[in-house]
This record gives C-alpha cells, structure tokens and sequence, in this order.
C-alpha cells in the first residue's frame, strides 16, 4: 500500500514537472522570481550600478488618453500611460523567451520619477492596478503604469476667450542626481495621443512639444523633462452664451431712440430693463469664469456694452428735459439772442439727432473693431 502512495506520487510529481516545463516562459519568469527573492543577487533598495559607467539612462515615454482643463481653478486634469525603460542586468536570465511581465512593481527597483507641477498624482485602478514591469532576457527593464495627474497650469486671460494657453508637464528625478539617473525622451515617438483622446469641450489641442528642464538646487543637478501642450479655446460656446444676448440687449436698448422724445415711460423701459438685465447676467456669468486681477477681453466687450445702454439713458433723460421746457422761454431765448447763439440753437435742435446716431454708431464701430482685433 504504501509503495503505491510513493509511485502515485512520484507519477503525479513528473507529470507535473513536465507540464511546467515544457513552458519556457514559466520558467523564465521563476529565474526572475528566484532572483527578486534573493538578497545576495538583488536589492531593490539600491540602483543598479552593474557594468556601467556614468549615469542610469532612462527612456521614457507617454501616451495622453485625455486631457481636461479647468481655467476657473487653472489645473489640468490628465489622464495617461507613463513608461520608463532602463537596464539592470541583475535581473537578466538564460531562456529562449524575450521577455516575461509582472503585474506587482513592488519588488522592483524602479526609477524615483515624479510630477513636479502636480497636485496630485492617482494611479487608476480597476480590478487591479493599472501598472506592470516587463524584464527582458539581456535586464531590460520596461516600467508602465496608467495616472491620472492633477496639474497646475498658469494662465494669461487677458484675451480670454479668444486666448491660447500653454499647459506643461514636469517629470523629474527626486532623489537621484545626474550623477545617478538621467531621463530622456524616447527619439522614435516620445509622446503620442490617442485618436479619440477626450478633451475639455472648450478646448483643442493645437500642439505638442517635449524637451528638457534639469534644474540645480542646492543638493545638486536634477535630470527633468518637460511636455509642452498648447490648447485654443473654443469661441462658438461663448459666443451663443454671452456675446449674441449681450448684442441684442444693446439692440433693444437702441430701440428706444426711435421712439417720441416725449414719450419717457417706454423709452425708459426699453433702455432700463437692459441695463439691468446685462449688469446681473455680468455678475451671475462672472461666478464661472476665472478670476484675475486684470481685465479680460470678456470684460471689455461687456463694459462697453454696459456704457453704450447707459449713455442711451442719459441721452433719454436729456433729450426730454430740453423738450419740455416752456415754450416762452424757448422765444425769449430766441429774440434776445445774436446770430452766433441763434446757431448754437440750431445745433441744441438737432443735438437729438446727433447724440442718437454718435451712440449706436460708437457702438457698432467698437463691435467691429473688437472681433477684428480679436478674431481675424
């Protein structure tokens, strides 16, 4: 009975040992394991060194999925995959198989990099976190691993919202110097964007540019590179929301000028009711955009908006105050005065008709002149 028991298990123990085998990967991932587990052969707490003189050389990459910008807070939401290659030989092994991958970067040594622009920096993760090492046969090391990076990102807005921003990256080495580590860029493709990466709905990316930002402090030279993302902001919105009403509100206010001098109640209706209107759309609107200590295009249109309906109110007020004065005053004036001030009344007559057209006029050269500085 129990040399039975023996030869089941001396069965069961080659079959297995066959199996596993006869899969080279499997072995090759176990020379890998076998190496991370022993401390004599690898120490994930020290940088490889091996055969090499000078600097660690890390390529890196990034491929954006999505980019989301808030111009109100100025940060940058983006989401993307961060890879990193190097080599270790500590870690190369003797099999017919390329490369084998892990999904548990614990036990790997791996370059310090850090975002130093950032908020915040969140690994996504679903099921599992979304990172793995793969180790070649030769020691190349390939590090990936999916972010979502809070970014902060400084803003002009003195043209906003016809304005283009530029948002960048910065991945920088934390604790090892140049004498230690050196990041680059991968020459072949050192930042690609998905085809339908998602985008904030008032922005486009209008370019992309990498390059490099080492810095000196006082502990030494720090390897860093940098990613350059222009966006433009997109008009239309803005346009349908605030510009078009703002117009038309002026128009309405406009509308009164045609009306009697001596009818005041609707004049005033006409030209009030906007005024009102436009300064507590202003101030309500104003809530969600950025706020800055400078004027913005935005601001300059709506003021001059805002001006344009309040000279139609004085000119209102004016126009009817000198058409309701005593008719005997009128022909007083008239018979006491010279020839020159018999002109200068003539002019006051038509002083109406001027101050009319001199508003809307002003005003629509000043809409003209805004969208051709800003738009053209």
């Amino acid at each position: 009975m129990i040399s039975k028991i023996i030869y089941w298990c001396l069965v069961v123990g080659a079959l297995s040992s066959s199996i596993y085998g006869a899969h080279p990967k499997y072995e090759a991932s176990k020379q890998v394991l076998s190496i991370l587990n022993d401390p004599e052969s690898y120490d994930k707490y020290i940088i490889p060194f091996q055969n090499r003189s000078g600097p660690l050389k890390v390529s890196s990459t990034i491929f954006m999925r999505s980019i989301d910008i808030d111009d109100v807070n100025m940060r940058t939401d983006v989401e993307l995959t961060f890879r990193m290659s190097w080599k270790d030989i500590r870690l190369s092994y003797n099999s017919p198989v390329p490369s084998v991958r892990f999904s548990d970067s614990s036990k790997f040594w791996i370059p310090d990099a850090f975002f130093k622009n950032s908020f915040q920096t969140k690994l996504i993760e679903s099921i599992y976190p979304e990172t793995y090492v793969e180790v070649a046969s030769k020691g190349n090391i390939l590090y990936s691993s999916r972010f979502i990076v809070n970014l902060r990102c400084e803003m002009d807005l003195r043209r906003f919202p016809h304005d283009t921003q530029e948002c960048p990256i910065y991945i920088a080495s934390y604790g090892y110097s140049t004498k230690d580590v050196m990041f680059h860029f991968e020459e072949n493709k050192p930042l690609s964007t998905g085809k339908n990466m998602v985008l904030s709905n008032r922005f486009f990316v209008d370019k992309l540019t990498t390059g490099s930002c080492s810095s000196i402090t006082s502990t030494g030279e720090y390897s860093c590179l940098k990613i350059l993302f222009n966006v433009n902001r997109i008009f239309t919105g803005y346009l349908l929301e605030w510009y078009l009403p703002c117009i038309f509100l002026v128009v309405i206010a406009f509308f009164s000028e045609f009306l009697d001098v001596s009818v005041l109640l609707p004049r005033l209706v006409l030209t009030v009711g906007p005024l009102l209107t436009l300064t507590a759309a202003s101030l309500s609107y104003s809530q969600s955009l950025p706020s800055v200590p400078y004027s913005t295009a935005l601001d300059v249109f709506t003021g001059i908006s805002l001006l344009a309906i309040f000279c139609t109110v004085l000119h209102i007020l004016i126009s009817y105050y000198y058409h309701n004065q005593p008719a005997e005053e009128k022909v007083e004036v008239d018979v006491s005065t010279s020839k020159w001030k018999r002109f200068c009344s003539k002019i006051k007559e038509k002083g109406n008709q001027i101050a009319k057209w001199t508003i809307i006029a002003f005003y629509a050269v000043f809409v003209f002149l805004y969208f051709l500085a800003y738009i053209m």
